[in-house]
């Protein structure tokens, strides 16, 4: 409805030809935007799923690996943690 006001209200000037009826045709042929969709699924309630407890770990061992890692002219400080597997370089001056 709101397209049709803008058409209607004369904010659209660069196509004189383009009418109320023309808007409401797209609609029928194309069906309503994406969009509108989506925004009707925002308000579902969104839940946790079940975990088995028996599943969770207490406790879990990490290992770092260190070292500097020479790149042409660079010096860079590369972290490896296992099992995380969580890889991090940083830039040394």
């Amino acid at each position: 409805m709101e397209a049709i006001h803008v058409v209607e209200d004369g904010n659209i000037t660069s196509i004189p030809s383009l009418t109320a009826a023309d808007v409401c045709r797209v609609y029928d042929l194309c069906g309503t935007p994406p969009g509108f969709v989506h925004g009707r699924m925002t308000q579902k309630v969104v839940t946790r799923a079940l975990v088995d407890d028996s599943l969770i770990m207490d406790e879990k061992s990490q290992c770092f690996f260190t070292d500097i890692m020479h790149i042409d002219a660079n010096k860079l400080l590369v972290t490896v943690t296992d099992p995380l597997k969580l890889t991090l370089a940083t830039h040394i001056e």
